[in-house]
């Protein structure tokens, strides 16, 4: 009723109580001393429409904050799970550099939750009304979207899929067994034998790691085969998607297409702390990812190529200048310099860089005038001499959020090194390339880039002209094919 108002602030939510302007931090009933949006159980708040309470979302349970007595107690148990409240009321607008939120829970009604085990890939859902719990859909390794009810919440429909079932949509009745109303993807019988596994591993600190493993479609027990591993974050939670064959994905990658062809295909997870940088964690987890593969006789160990976007375009670039273990790179839309990056300006979130260079995915934690050995050495420009295999660099030419300028710099330093690297320059593309063409284009240039490395396909004639020495960078299909007055001008 704008009463009251929370922010997470210094890393503590601050309650405001707005006619008197006082405003003061939640902790918890249990741990007194300790800030609660420092727990790690918080999670979303949801004011209750009467206004007299605060719901809080997290990992395992549900908590209930009294604005009038001022206490926070866990007023429901999930174990292990974290909460999502799914039918609340949300509305938001922004305002300079702020975002509103008035976010509402109707406590008359039931409240849908949907629990997460980040740990196991598990999803349910379940109805809680008054402390009581209801289950929708049990405990399940399958990945639901879109998921709808009535407004008596006795009837929903949600979409299920696997990695080795296409999505289908479900009818579920309170009480009863679900119903298959449609299946897509009927046809598609070769998914059905598609091996996966989870591997374990951890990072140097002894914290637990898990990488997803796809075999080769209708790959030979006795076989060899070579691996494209796909860095960015953790990428745990994508072992349940359907792999759809596409060559639409503005990122260029698309795991059927490799699995299709004979590749194994691999997503470790990669922790990033505030430690050693960015660049040297992700280095850390992917020698240990790869080690865990280290008994699998299927997978060829010369023949392993890395590819990864946006953050994970820096992490291809910076672990390709420290690693002897990949005969192959592609880099997308990634940051190359560090440095520089720290000191531009982003027109894409309309903020300077450093404000994510030192938090957000990067976390080095510490401005560059403080350490400025720690940013050097999570730097990929700085150590481009040390690159030992081919790079494939792509960007669009209107990316705001990683200028295409990073690409082109740590082409000029691999090339200015004399090692192999082909840079493609999507003309009136952004961070992630929209246009059909252009996404097709990037796709099977990816392909090729692997068959050709991974594979020893060769003949393949713009990797042969790229990868002559001295030659201009290769150029994306619509720029290759345009002719400017100035000829071969070296001053154009």
């Amino acid at each position: 009723n704008g009463e009251y108002a929370l922010s997470p602030k210094n890393k503590v939510w601050n309650l405001y109580h707005i006619p008197s302007g006082t405003k003061k931090a939640i902790h918890s009933v249990k741990e007194p001393g300790i800030p609660w949006f420092k727990r790690e159980e918080s999670g979303t708040p949801w004011f209750t429409d009467d206004g007299s309470a605060i719901l809080f979302e997290g990992d395992g349970g549900l908590w209930k904050y009294d604005l009038n007595a001022g206490i926070l107690i866990q007023i429901a148990v999930f174990e292990k799970y974290q909460t999502k409240i799914i039918n609340g009321k949300w509305k938001g607008f922004s305002v300079s550099k702020c975002n509103i939120h008035d976010r509402q829970v109707d406590l008359s009604e039931p409240l849908v939750i949907q629990l997460y085990d980040p740990r196991e890939n598990i999803t349910s859902y379940v109805l809680w009304h008054k402390g009581k719990i209801k289950p929708v859909i049990s405990p399940t390794s399958r990945h639901i979207e879109s998921f709808n009810y009535n407004k008596a919440y006795t009837h929903f429909s949600y979409i299920e899929e696997d990695y080795n079932m296409p999505p289908r949509l479900v009818y579920k009745e309170i009480g009863k067994e679900e119903k298959v109303v449609y299946e897509s993807n009927k046809d598609d019988k070769a998914i059905l034998s598609l091996k996966q596994e989870i591997i374990s591993y951890t990072n140097s600190d002894g914290i637990s790691l898990k990488g997803i493993l796809y075999y080769p479609l209708d790959y030979n027990p006795s076989g060899k085969y070579p691996m494209v591993v796909h860095v960015y974050e953790k990428q745990r939670h994508l072992a349940n998607r359907y792999p759809y064959p596409s060559y639409d994905d503005g990122r260029g990658f698309n795991i059927r297409l490799f699995l299709e062809k004979g590749y194994f295909v691999y997503l470790p997870d990669i922790l990033i702390q505030e430690k050693d940088g960015p660049g040297m964690d992700a280095l850390d987890c992917m020698n240990n990812a790869l080690d865990a593969l280290a008994g699998n006789p299927l997978i060829d160990k010369h023949k392993i190529g890395l590819i990864g976007h946006s953050f994970g375009g820096y992490e291809v670039n910076f672990i390709a200048t420290h690693s002897t273990l990949f005969a192959a790179y592609v880099s997308g839309a990634g940051h190359s310099d560090i440095v520089w990056a720290y000191h531009a300006f982003n027109y894409n979130f309309h903020f300077p860089d450093y404000l994510r260079i030192e938090a957000n995915m990067y976390k080095m934690g510490i401005p560059f005038s403080h350490n400025k050995t720690l940013y050097w050495k999570n730097n990929p420009l700085y150590w481009a001499e040390n690159v030992n295999a081919p790079v494939l660099l792509w960007t669009g030419l209107e990316d705001k959020n990683v200028t295409s300028d990073h690409s082109m710099a740590f082409y000029n330093a691999l090339r200015r090194n004399k090692k192999s690297v082909i840079a493609l320059f999507y003309k009136g593309e952004g961070h992630v390339l929209q246009n059909k063409e252009a996404q097709f284009d990037l796709t099977a240039r990816i392909l090729d880039w692997f068959d050709y490395h991974l594979y020893g396909k060769k003949n393949i004639e713009w990797i042969d002209k790229g990868m002559e020495k001295g030659d201009a960078p290769v150029k994306s299909l619509f720029e290759r094919c345009e002719k400017t007055s100035s000829g071969n001008d070296p001053e154009n």
